[in-house]
Formats: C-alpha cells, sequence, structure tokens
C-alpha cells in the first residue's frame, strides 16, 4: 500500500515538472519581452531628462559637429571622431519610434552584439540621424530574438507609415517611401542620394530564417503638411517631453499587457494541473482497488470455506 503511494505521488511529481518547464518555455518569450521593454523605457527616460539638463549651446555644438561629419562623408570622407558627436557616455545616440507598429527603441553606435542585444544599432559609415540635406542614416535593429521584440514588427511596414528619429532636443519625421528586401551585401539602397534627406531601417528577414535583409526607408518631411492628412501613424507635434512621454505611457501598455498574458497563462496551467492530478490520482486508487479485489475475494472465500468446515 505504501509503496503504491509513494509511487503515485513520484508520477505526479515527474508530471509536474515537465508541464511546468512547458509552461515556463511558453511564458519565457513574454518575461524577456517585459524586460527588454522596460529597459527601453528607463533608457528613453533617461535620455530625455539628460537632453532637458543639457546647455542649449553644448546641443548646438554637437550638432555642428554631426552636421560636418555629414557634409564630409557625402564628398566621400568618413571622421571616426566626429562620427561620435551625439554619443551619450554610454554610446547612446538617439532613439526610433514608430507609433502604428508600437516600435520604441534607443539607437546606440555601432551593431556589436553587444549593442543588438539591448536596442537599435547606428550603422558606422552611414549618415549620423539629425536629418539633413544629401543625408542617409541607417538604423539596424534584430528581429526574432528569444527574450525581446526588437525589430520583429518591422516586416509589418508599409508605404506612408510614419516614424520619428529623437534626436537631443529634436523630433525628424519620416514617412515610408520605399520597402526592399535584399541580400546581406547588397547595400545600393543605404547609399547618399544628392539633396535627399533618409533614414532606413534594416533587420533580419525572413522571420527564423534570416537569410536576407529587410530596408525600411522614410523620406523625411515637414511634420505640419502630413499630420493634416490625418494619417494613421502620424501624431500631434510634439516636444521631446511630450513625445517620451507618449511612449512611456506605450512602452506601459505593452508591459502591462505582457503581465496580464502571463497570469493568464499561468492560472490557467495551475488549474489545469490541479485538475489533471485530482482526476489522475482518482484514476490509480480505482485501478489500486481493482487490483486488490481478486485478493479480497480469495479471503472472503477462505473465510466462508473455514465456516463451513466447522
Amino acid at each position: 500500500m505504501k509503496i503504491s503511494r509513494k509511487k503515485h505521488i513520484l508520477i505526479l511529481c515527474l508530471i509536474g515538472v515537465v508541464y511546468f518547464i512547458g509552461v515556463a518555455a511558453i511564458v519565457y518569450p513574454l518575461v524577456g519581452n517585459i524586460y527588454s521593454t522596460n529597459s527601453s523605457k528607463e533608457v528613453i527616460q533617461s535620455y530625455t531628462q539628460t537632453v532637458e539638463k543639457m546647455p542649449k549651446a553644448e546641443i548646438d555644438q554637437r550638432l555642428l559637429k554631426a552636421e560636418q561629419y555629414n557634409t564630409a562623408l557625402a564628398e566621400g570622407n568618413y571622421d571616426e571622431i566626429l562620427s561620435q558627436a551625439i554619443n551619450q557616455p554610454d554610446g547612446l545616440m538617439c532613439y526610433v519610434d514608430i507609433p502604428r507598429l508600437h516600435i520604441y527603441l534607443p539607437v546606440y553606435y555601432g551593431t556589436s552584439k553587444e549593442v543588438l542585444e539591448k536596442g537599435c544599432g547606428w550603422l558606422e559609415k552611414t549618415s549620423l540621424p539629425i536629418g539633413g540635406k544629401s543625408t542617409h542614416a541607417s538604423v539596424s535593429g534584430h528581429t526574432g530574438l528569444p527574450n525581446a521584440e526588437m525589430f520583429t514588427k518591422l516586416d509589418n511596414a508599409k508605404i506612408g507609415d510614419i516614424f520619428y528619429i529623437h534626436v537631443l532636443n529634436e523630433t525628424l519625421s519620416y514617412v515610408v517611401d520605399s520597402i526592399n528586401t535584399v541580400t546581406p551585401n547588397d547595400t545600393k539602397h543605404l547609399l547618399i542620394q544628392d539633396g535627399e534627406d533618409y533614414v532606413t531601417l534594416v533587420t533580419c528577414t525572413p522571420y527564423g530564417i534570416n537569410d536576407k535583409r529587410l530596408l525600411v526607408r522614410g523620406k523625411r518631411f515637414v511634420a505640419e503638411t502630413l499630420i493634416q492628412t490625418s494619417e494613421e501613424s502620424a501624431v500631434p507635434q510634439e516636444n521631446i517631453t511630450q513625445a517620451a512621454s507618449r511612449i512611456d505611457d506605450s512602452l506601459q501598455q505593452q508591459i502591462d499587457r505582457d503581465m496580464k498574458t502571463i497570469i493568464i497563462i499561468v492560472s490557467v496551467a495551475v488549474a489545469v494541473f490541479i485538475i489533471a492530478c485530482i482526476w489522475l490520482s482518482i484514476v490509480l486508487r480505482r485501478r489500486a482497488r481493482l487490483r486488490r479485489m481478486p485478493v479480497m475475494r480469495t479471503k472472503l472465500l477462505e473465510e466462508e470455506h473455514g465456516e463451513t468446515k466447522k
């Protein structure tokens, strides 16, 4: 009897371990995304606060150096020192804001593994993302990370979408005018075009294979001219504080949604497990009882036979 009960408990424990490992595998991406989203939220808040405290003279000086870099680059000259003109001490340069896709990510200098695990990276030897004629900045981000969305939703972008680059105390507005899928070595779509002001968002595609590059190019526009057309992806003109507040609210909503999903999944999983344990326990007890019945019948027959002899 005791051995049978121990076996039942062991079986339930093993099933429970396997079951909750499966639940953890389902929940892990959501937990990772909450961490990543919260990290972006804090970085954007910190960047905004830093810029708000920055003297205007320092901002103007940084933008001037960035313009000098872009001018030199358009003429075929790359200056590594000037390329860091808008960097914060941690390499943060700006942040990208795609309202319709709910993508809000910090942009760091370079595209190293460490950079792309915490946000987007600025593609070196392209224009700095401060706008201006004859500039073409490129911002790269991962797709399909198990613990963060990053640019995973970028493949839902469409012509006419609007995105913003928030750099120092400026907000630059871009409308998507070109979407291309190319091989990793095809860089002709990232070249500077005389007189144009572009930013291209780059990510791997297709999801799970990642042997191509998705290029979503935006053309700069004056915000007032497009907001009047009531484009679904446009937002009202706002300063950096208002933009940060809007993004903060949106990111918090994403976190709340993921938390709610986790709670629902875990609650349902626990309820199902408890019901399954009760059902399995009943089944095992019934089987044990059925196994004991022949023995009990034999004993009863022996007792009856003994009484008959007496």
